[in-house]
């Protein structure tokens, strides 16, 4: 459920060569494209809604 290494995870999926063949650190296929493309989902949207939370209570007047 970590951020970098789902990140990692999809990186290799769209094609990117993984650190253990030589290609670029901190790519590493630790999970399926499926399971990193809904965590950084879930992140993106857990975000969005704590901004949007964060603002409308601060902006109140």
């Amino acid at each position: 459920m970590l951020l970098g290494p789902n990140a990692g995870s999809l990186a290799v999926a769209f094609g990117a060569t993984a650190q253990q063949d030589g290609g670029t650190p901190g790519v590493v296929a630790t999970s399926g494209p499926l399971a990193a493309i809904l965590t950084l989902a879930g992140y993106v949207v857990v975000l969005a809604a704590a901004s949007v939370w964060l603002s409308r209570r601060r902006d109140q007047t």
